[in-house]
């Protein structure tokens, strides 16, 4: 029997959950001590859900995914996953005994509150291997220029070895220097930026009309907008999440009318005129926004402030208008 895709794995993983508590997160977190295969579904669901983040630690943008996938993923993402977190939590800590304590209620879980994200300087103690989803990679990196550093010096200084490895280590951490302070890409910030980007699922109707490694097209204006930004250079990515604004009005939404000479200003009026969930005013924001970086960002302020906040808003709204294109 042929695998299921990861994305199939997980609305199967989903589908029997729900069904299992009538379609209620409250019936889960009520009613998963009375009926211990709700706990196995949790567990089951939760495994799939971390498969499916993982992916987005190595790209950003998942190609050929149907609308019921994206439908189910933001019904998890808005009301499931945290009661599912709750079930997997407190069936780990009563296997853990008397050693945690006792499992706080489901309103303390949430008042506790954690970031399912957060990521942390990996213990060289205990791991050997960087983990994307789990380790914070500027300190990792922080660690071993640290650690590379005081190994070259002592080296240097016993002279019991050949003198081009210590100066190796030395050369290395200041190419990185290099590449920090003149070339100018803060690679802490770099690593918050890919870290903090929401993954885009391009439906399979849209994927369909786009070639994955085609050198234009939708995926490499996408692959242009997050390099861009995540190496520190929001107005160069606003300039180009603008014309993937635009490839993504004429051809998913404006397919059949005449837009080849058309504006983008006159596109987001005729996108907006006949999808009621499209919004005139926000879109109209990041055209004008990108406009004013385009011409008028050496010397004068740009209508839309340039920052992570402002940069991660244009993204949502993309993934937004990407994953909710029609099909034509």
């Amino acid at each position: 029997m042929k695998e299921l895709k990861l994305s199939e794995q997980f609305r199967f993983a989903f589908q029997q959950l729900k069904s299992s508590c009538n379609g209620s997160p409250k019936g889960l977190v009520t009613f998963f001590k009375e009926r211990p295969t709700l706990t196995k579904l949790a567990w089951a669901l939760d495994s799939a859900a971390g498969r499916v983040e993982r992916i987005g630690d190595y790209q950003k943008i998942h190609s050929q995914v149907s609308a019921e996938f994206i439908s189910d993923w933001r019904d998890y993402q808005a009301r499931w996953r945290n009661p599912v977190a709750y079930v997997v939590s407190a069936d780990i800590q009563d296997g853990m005994g008397d050693e945690w304590g006792p499992m706080p209620s489901y309103d303390e879980f949430l008042e506790r509150g954690s970031d399912p994200y957060k990521r942390e300087a990996p213990e060289a103690e205990f791991e050997s291997e960087f983990v994307p989803a789990a380790h914070d990679g500027h300190s990792a990196i922080s660690a071993f220029l640290e650690l590379a550093e005081d190994r070259a010096h002592d080296r240097r200084s016993n002279g019991c070895e050949p003198e081009f490895i210590a100066n190796t280590y030395l050369i290395g951490i200041e190419a990185l220097k290099y590449f920090e302070n003149v070339i100018g890409i803060d690679v802490g910030k770099a690593f918050d930026r890919w870290n903090s980007l929401p993954p885009v699922f391009v439906p399979k109707h849209v994927s369909d009309q786009h070639g994955l490694t085609s050198k234009a097209g939708l995926y490499a204006l996408f692959d242009e907008c997050v390099r861009t930004w995540v190496a520190g250079a929001p107005a160069a990515s606003a300039a180009m999440c603008r014309a993937l604004l635009e490839l993504t009005l004429k051809e998913h939404y404006l397919r059949n009318d005449k837009t080849e000479f058309v504006g983008l200003k006159k596109l987001i009026n005729l996108a907006s005129a006949r999808y009621a969930f499209i919004n005139g005013e926000e879109l109209h924001a990041l055209r004008e926004g990108a406009n004013a970086m385009l011409h008028d960002y050496a010397s004068s302020a740009s209508s839309m402030r340039v920052d992570d906040a402002n940069m991660l808003k244009i993204f949502r709204d993309l993934k937004h208008y990407i994953e909710e294109a029609p099909e034509l």
